[in-house]
């Protein structure tokens, strides 16, 4: 699908910045999500909802229209990634916001890297929602305890480093869910039963099983489980630099500030 971008200005500051203000624009495919997202923003003092969109075309235009400061983008719909990638090739400077954030690491990487710089999961609430968008106009970066962590541990994974003989070298390719999982299948379990141990659903548990064989380009389960068990060498630093996937980002000048966790309370 081709997207054809268009003409794009950053935002006049006028009185909203001085109310501090954020203008957003909410982009889901889901009718119930989007039309509760507007009404609930539109409740929040600091707030001002400018429009809501559920396909590229709508979102580029809405922007290109509106001019929003910040872009509320749903992670769980179809094709976001299309949709980000016109966004941020059509309005470089627009600050966007990723909601609804599953367990996906390489999402989360592929996002980072395209310049999202907030994270609301799931189980996010309007509260964090809310001082998502608030940061990313004071340039800081949001995410929850728990998506930090599997950052942290998805960069360390991704980083030169030495790796022990007790260690498998394709397990840093996993992300700790994913090896928990393949620690149950190796142990026989089927993903039914992982995912009763485990209490997530099962079309979860096949998710991460899928993500598991592609990370270590195998077919089945049992390939997986034997390259666990009995990993190759490692891979050289110049190997692993050259097996990484490039992914385009749109304005190598604009880079993402230091990210500055802050992440209010639960709402009562």
């Amino acid at each position: 699908m081709i997207l054809q971008a268009r003409h794009w200005q950053a935002p006049a500051l006028g009185n909203d910045h001085l109310l501090n203000i954020v203008k957003v624009i909410v982009i889901t495919d889901a009718l119930l999500m989007r039309d509760g997202l507007v009404h609930a923003l539109g409740r929040q003092a600091s707030m001002r909802v400018m429009d809501a969109a559920a396909t590229p075309d709508e979102a580029l235009g809405a922007i290109a229209k509106r001019l929003p400061a910040v872009a509320l983008l749903d992670l769980s719909m179809a094709g976001w990634l299309d949709i980000l990638l016109a966004v941020r090739r059509a309005a470089p400077h627009l600050h966007v916001v990723a909601f609804s954030v599953g367990d996906n690491d390489d999402d989360l990487l592929t996002c980072i890297k395209l310049g999202v710089v907030g994270f609301v999961p799931k189980h996010g609430t309007i509260t964090h929602l809310v001082a998502a968008c608030e940061g990313a106009l004071r340039e800081e970066a949001h995410c929850c305890p728990r998506i930090a962590a599997r950052l942290f541990h998805r960069l360390a994974a991704l980083a030169p480093a030495a790796v022990s003989d007790a260690t498998p070298a394709a397990a840093p390719l996993l992300s700790p869910r994913e090896l928990e999982i393949a620690e149950l299948i190796d142990s026989g379990l089927p993903n039914k039963a992982i995912a009763q141990r485990l209490s997530i659903g099962l079309a979860t548990v096949k998710n991460h099983v899928h993500n598991i064989l592609q990370k270590l380009h195998v077919t089945t389960r049992g390939e997986a489980v034997a390259l666990l068990r009995h990993p190759p060498a490692p891979a050289s630093a110049g190997q692993r630099a050259a097996a990484e996937p490039k992914l385009p980002v749109p304005n190598p000048e604009r880079a993402l500030p230091p990210a500055i966790i802050r992440w209010p309370e639960r709402d009562a």
